[in-house]
């Protein structure tokens, strides 16, 4: 039986976009190091490969200094659970994370969308660590409905080992995950050829929202949703570019991205009730209920 096609899935990278700095940094200055002498060590490293002809992934080579790091004693050994922990110390941008189940309510509270069985639902894709999200207050109860992102295998409980590196392009494979199952849980299954009529989530029921760093690491997401068309439907998924509002080198390259049509959206990341943002995403997944209502009416008839 086909889907009803009901879900809105609201994905979001995380760096940038739902805390202002890079997720390791609080725990790296738990140890006594300094963040950007970390990140010089992690680019310095790549760049000397890559001029003796190994590759390492921008997105991904802080997960081996970090590795050398543990191994070199610079850190003290770690498990994932330990990862976790230090997720906790994560600061969010304003209004997070009560904006998560925020949102849902305005679906689940509205008199009209719960008989639809609309939903609302919240993802995480990120090149940061798996783990210190599941144990930021980003995961909090009834927050998020799934994370994406790299994570560390261990040996005797201490990670040693790369286990999943989800770098700018593999961001694409969680958005297709979503698309086609509504979930992470078949990642792998992302090349499988799927009718439009049995994906879980059309791509115009999908938002992204990323950030304006200058790494640009949002972008192959952003273009992945721009440019997806679902047949018969003149429907798009909504890009949409926050800034850090502390930033007036992040506001501008965000205006840049408006200019270049990269996005549709910009506002500043605050998710307080209240906000531009907040409400530029209320307004957009409601007209996304009210479009699926209509869907499923004239489906009826």
């Amino acid at each position: 039986m086909a889907p009803l096609q009901n879900i809105i899935a609201i994905v979001y990278d995380c760096d940038g976009t739902l805390i202002p700095d890079n997720m390791q940094e609080p725990m790296l200055r738990s140890f006594g190091i300094n963040p950007s002498e970390f990140w010089a060590e992690t680019k310095a490293w790549r760049e000397g490969d890559l001029r003796e002809g190994r590759y390492h992934a921008p997105e991904n080579s802080y997960m081996n200094l970090m590795l050398k790091y543990v191994k070199q004693g610079k850190i003290p050994p770690l498990s994932n659970a330990d990862l976790k922990r230090y997720g906790e110390i994560i600061p969010p941008f304003s209004g997070l994370p009560s904006y998560f189940p925020f949102l849902k309510d305005e679906i689940r509270e509205d008199p009209l969308y719960p008989s639809y069985g609309i939903e609302a639902r919240h993802f995480i894709i990120s090149t940061g660590l798996k783990e210190m999200i599941l144990g930021s207050v980003l995961n909090s109860p009834d927050c998020l409905d799934g994370v994406y992102a790299s994570d560390f295998l261990e040996e005797d409980g201490v990670i040693t080992y790369l286990g999943d590196c989800v770098g700018h392009q593999k961001k694409t494979d969680g958005l297709n995950s979503i698309n086609r199952y509504g979930n992470f849980n078949r990642i792998n299954e992302v090349n499988n050829g799927v009718k439009d009529e049995d994906r879980v989530v059309p791509w115009y029921n999908m938002l992204y929202v990323g950030d304006s760093g200058a790494n640009r690491s949002d972008h192959p997401s952003w273009a992945h949703l721009r440019h997806q068309r679902v047949k018969g439907s003149n429907q798009k998924g909504v890009p949409i570019a926050v800034y850090d509002p502390s930033s007036e080198a992040a506001f501008n390259l965000a205006q840049e991205f408006y200019r270049h049509r990269k996005i549709m959206y910009v506002a500043s990341a605050d998710y307080s009730k209240g906000s531009e943002l907040y409400a530029l995403l209320r307004k957009i997944v409601r007209a996304k209920a009210d479009s699926i209502v209509a869907r499923l009416d004239r489906k009826g008839d």
